[in-house]
């Protein structure tokens, strides 16, 4: 009906609005160093893995870093450099029993989705948290390669957090000085919150994702997870919005690998490539999240395509994962018809 037409053209409106036209270059620069940065001194050294893990710790804590002033910045930065380092821990030692990755996920993510109470800023702390933890325990590991990892991630993470804390952009926000950890006990103990009740949904149904892929022995799987993870927010109007841009956006970041992919196989290449789109992420990160997702896309998968080469199926695979995921989550997003907009 009418209704349903405007919901869904409001929809589109929001998903591709311009939040910011301001391009950011000297983020842009630090990015693409510190996410290409570790590739390319572990593929020289012989340690692809290890310059992963370090590219992975500079792209997520970098990502994280931001705020009006600088004590705001070094909280953010902190918080998210040791969350992080301790869900590679625990994702890694977790991820040989399928079971136990799949509790761990519904209780990490839950508790961190309760920091979308706070601003936005807070809650891209949550969400790059959880996002590492889901990330890595759906690599092959066990106890044994945990502490490696968190060392590798940890190192590629304090250089990008020392870095970002320095140029990253002041941002408008409220004048709050409490830490991330305070966020989430506040929201945890105010009883019948509309963020409770979507910290629980979204811990529910990434550990839904996380079951299936394990269950179904994916490629990637982890992606059906991840998915999930963004795309669902706090009101139903929110989640669309960001099942509709996280949709797009990896589909232009795929076929833009998918060309890489028919053009090379290259480690050299790849690595240049990788900065260049780290650069254009961090570049315009703050237009808005359909660009951050067009851009995040590509950069992630050609830095895995460091360690396993860019392929067809690498492409495939994150394409199907990514429409289950987005499924799970609006699957989600439906049938919690009650929640409310908080934000």
């Amino acid at each position: 009906g009418p209704d349903v037409g405007d919901a869904w053209r409001r929809v589109g409106r929001d998903a591709f609005a311009v939040e910011s036209r301001a391009i950011e270059w000297r983020l842009a620069v630090i990015g693409a160093l510190v996410s290409a940065g570790p590739l390319a001194v572990g593929a020289a050294a012989g340690r692809v893995d290890a310059g992963l893990y370090a590219g992975l710790g500079g792209l997520n804590v970098g990502l994280a870093v931001s705020g009006s002033s600088l004590r705001r910045r070094a909280v953010r930065g902190a918080t998210t450099l040791g969350g992080a380092v301790a869900a590679t821990v625990l994702a890694t030692t977790l991820h040989p029993s399928a079971l136990l990755s799949v509790v761990a996920t519904a209780v990490i993510v839950t508790v961190l989705a309760l920091t979308a109470a706070g601003d936005r800023q807070d809650a891209l702390v949550g969400f790059v948290v959880s996002a590492v933890f889901v990330i890595v325990n759906g690599l092959a590991g066990d106890a044994s390669d945990a502490l490696a990892r968190a060392l590798q991630f940890g190192a590629g993470g304090a250089v990008a957090f020392g870095l970002f804390l320095l140029v990253a952009s002041d941002v408008a926000e409220p004048d709050d000085r409490s830490s991330i950890g305070s966020v989430v006990a506040r929201t945890a103990r105010s009883a019948g919150h509309p963020v409770r009740r979507h910290a629980a949904r979204v811990g529910v149904a990434t550990s839904i994702g996380t079951a299936l892929y394990r269950a179904l022995g994916l490629a990637f799987g982890y992606w059906i997870p991840l998915t999930t993870l963004a795309v669902l927010q706090p009101d139903g109007h929110a989640s669309r919005v960001r099942a509709v841009q996280r949709t797009t956006g990896t589909l232009v970041g795929t076929a833009a690998v998918a060309a890489v992919a028919a053009a090379t196989d290259s480690r050299a290449v790849l690595i240049a490539l990788v900065a260049g789109c780290a650069f254009g992420l961090f570049a315009l990160r703050g237009r808005s999240y359909h660009w951050l997702v067009a851009l995040l896309t590509p950069t992630a998968l050609l830095m895995i395509a460091t360690r396993t080469g860019a392929s067809d199926q690498l492409v495939t695979d994150r394409l199907a994962n990514t429409a289950i995921g987005v499924a799970v989550a609006v699957a989600a997003a439906t049938i919690a018809v009650g929640t409310r907009p908080t934000r």
